[in-house]
C-alpha cells in the first residue's frame, strides 16, 4: 500500500511563494513533487477519470490558466476530471489538482467554477497539502491489510482496500489563504470571484439538510468563518485594486457543458440489490455476505465484515489463462500453498489457491479463486487472521462459487441517472418551473440544491435549469 507518510529526511526553512519569506517545511520541493507522483496513480485507481474528454479538457484548460498567473507558475500542474459523485474538489503535493463530476452538478457558472479551482491551486501554491502530509499518514488502512504489507510488500499491493483514501483537513487559515488567493486568481482572469461565495452558500445548505453526511468538501475544507460575505467583500476589493475586465464569455455555455453528466452513483460500473452485486458493463454477479461492507472502486471491489477482520477481493488478473495467473500470485505474494485444484464455476473455467503467508500472531489464511471469464480472468482473494479462518472458511467459498455471467436484460441495460439543462418554459418560482419540467416534488429540494437557488426564487421564462433524469 502507498503510504505518504511524516518521517521524511529533509526538513529545514523554505522560501513562500505566496509572501516571499522563510516558512519551516518538513519536504524538499523535490520531494514534494515525487509525492504527487505516488499519490495521483492512487487516485485514479480509486476513482478513475470521467470519460468526457470536452468537460476534461475545459478543467484542464482553465487551470493551466489560473497557474500561469498563479504565485507558483514554475511547477508543473496536472488537472483531473474524476469519476466520483461525491461533492468535492482536492489538491495533493506536486501540482496535482482534482475535480469530481459530482461537484459540477452542484456548480452554476463558469465564475463559480474558477473560484473554486483557483482555491484548489492556491492550496498546491501555499504548499498546504504537503505540509499537511508531511505530517500524516494519507491512506487509510484497515488493520488486516496493513498487516499483509508489513509481511509482503508484494502481497500488499496485491490486496489492497479500495475506497479508504483518506484526504487531510486543511486548517481555517489555510482555507482563509485559500480564499483570498482564489478570489485574486479568478480576478485577474476576468471571473467575478464573488460567485465562487454562491458554490459554497450551496454546500451550506447542503450541510443542513444532510446533518449526518455534509459535503465531503466541507469535511476537508472547514468555513474559516463568515466565508460567503469575505469572499464578496475580497472580490470587489480585487476589482478596485486591478484594471479588472470582466472576461467575454457566454453565460450559458458552462451550463450547457454539464448537459448529460452523470448524476450520482453509476450503476454501470457496479450496484447491489438483494444482497447481490452486479457489475453491468462487465457482465458478472458476485453474492455480498450479509452484513459486511461493499467498498467499490474503478479498479477492484471488496466486501469487508464489521469488525474488520476478514475480507473479500476482486480485481481483473494481468493474465488471460487462470492457471498462470495463479502460478503469478503464488510466486508474486509468496505464500505458502496448502492446496491446490482446477474446478468449475457456475460453468466458467477456475484455479483454486488456499494458502497462508506470514506466522505467529501476523499469519493470514487466504483463499482464491481465478475464475476466466470472456477475455478475463477474475481474481477474488478471501483472506483472514490464521486462527479466524475456520470461522469465515464457509462465507469466502460460498461468495467466491457464487461469481457467474450476467444475462439479465434489466441488468444490464442499467444507466445512471443524469443532469440535463433544460429552458424553463415559462416564468414563475423555481418550484413552479420544475415542476412544469417534470421534476417530482420529491426530488425539489435535490434539484433546487443544484440549481443554488430556493424553491421561492424567481425564474424568468428561458432561463437555463438543470434537472436530473
Amino acid at each position: 500500500m502507498i503510504v505518504l507518510a511524516a518521517a521524511l529526511l529533509v526538513t529545514g526553512c523554505s522560501k513562500s511563494y505566496v509572501t516571499g519569506g522563510s516558512e519551516f517545511m518538513m519536504v524538499s520541493e523535490d520531494q514534494e513533487i515525487e509525492m504527487g507522483r505516488e499519490y495521483d496513480p492512487v487516485v485514479v485507481a480509486e476513482y478513475g477519470l470521467y470519460d468526457d474528454k470536452e468537460l476534461a479538457g475545459f478543467v484542464n484548460d482553465r487551470g493551466q490558466e489560473i497557474a500561469k498567473i498563479s504565485h507558483r507558475s514554475n511547477l508543473e500542474y496536472t488537472f483531473r476530471l474524476i469519476d466520483s459523485p461525491m461533492v468535492n474538489a482536492f489538491a495533493v503535493p506536486g501540482g496535482y489538482v482534482y475535480i469530481t463530476r459530482g461537484i459540477l452538478a452542484y456548480m452554476n457558472s463558469e465564475d463559480e467554477f474558477v473560484g473554486v479551482l483557483g482555491h484548489e491551486v492556491a492550496h498546491v501554491v501555499a504548499r498546504h497539502s504537503a505540509k499537511q502530509m508531511s505530517r500524516s499518514v494519507v491512506t487509510s488502512g484497515f488493520g488486516l491489510f496493513n498487516v499483509v504489507g508489513s509481511i509482503s510488500p508484494a502481497a500488499g499491493n496485491l490486496l489492497q482496500l479500495p475506497g479508504q483514501l483518506v484526504l487531510l483537513s486543511y486548517s481555517r487559515d489555510q482555507e482563509e489563504e485559500s480564499d483570498r488567493l482564489g478570489v485574486e486568481y479568478a480576478t485577474r482572469l476576468g471571473y467575478d470571484a464573488s460567485r465562487m461565495s454562491e458554490f459554497f452558500e450551496t454546500l451550506k445548505r447542503m450541510s443542513e439538510k444532510q446533518e449526518n453526511r455534509p459535503p465531503k468538501f466541507l469535511s476537508t475544507h472547514p468555513d474559516p468563518g463568515d466565508r460567503e460575505t469575505e469572499i464578496k467583500r475580497m472580490a470587489v476589493e480585487w476589482q478596485q485594486k486591478i484594471d479588472f475586465q470582466p472576461r467575454d464569455m457566454d453565460p450559458d455555455e458552462f451550463l450547457r457543458m454539464l448537459d448529460g453528466i452523470v448524476y450520482g452513483n453509476d450503476p454501470r460500473v457496479g450496484f447491489v440489490r438483494d444482497d447481490m452485486f452486479y457489475h453491468p458493463e462487465l457482465r458478472f454477479q458476485l453474492p455480498v455476505p450479509k452484513k459486511w461492507d461493499v467498498l467499490n472502486s474503478a479498479e477492484s471491489l471488496a466486501f469487508l465484515n464489521k469488525e474488520q477482520t476478514a475480507a473479500i477481493q476482486l480485481f481483473l488478473g494481468k493474465e488471460n489463462d487462470p492457471g498462470v495467473e495463479a502460478d503469478l500470485f503464488v510466486k508474486e505474494a509468496e505464500v505458502a500453498v496448502v492446496k491446490r485444484e482446477t474446478v468449475t464455476v457456475n460453468g466458467l473455467g477456475a484455479e483454486v489457491v488456499e494458502s497462508t503467508i506470514g506466522s505467529g500472531s501476523k499469519k493470514l489464511h487466504l483463499l482464491s479463486y481465478f475464475i476466466k471469464k470472456g477475455d478475463y480472468v477474475f481474481v477474488i482473494h478471501s483472506f483472514s487472521a490464521e486462527k479466524t479462518y475456520p470461522d469465515f472458511v464457509r462465507v469466502f467459498s460460498e461468495t467466491s462459487r457464487g461469481f457467474a455471467s450476467v444475462s439479465d436484460p434489466d441488468v444490464l441495460n442499467m444507466q445512471p441517472r443524469r443532469v440535463r439543462v433544460r429552458k424553463a418554459p415559462n416564468s414563475g418560482t423555481l418550484e413552479e418551473v420544475l415542476l412544469s419540467l417534470g421534476v417530482s416534488e420529491d426530488g425539489l429540494e435535490e434539484v433546487s440544491l443544484m440549481n443554488g437557488r430556493t424553491l421561492s426564487a424567481t425564474i424568468e421564462k428561458g432561463s437555463l435549469l438543470k434537472i436530473v433524469e
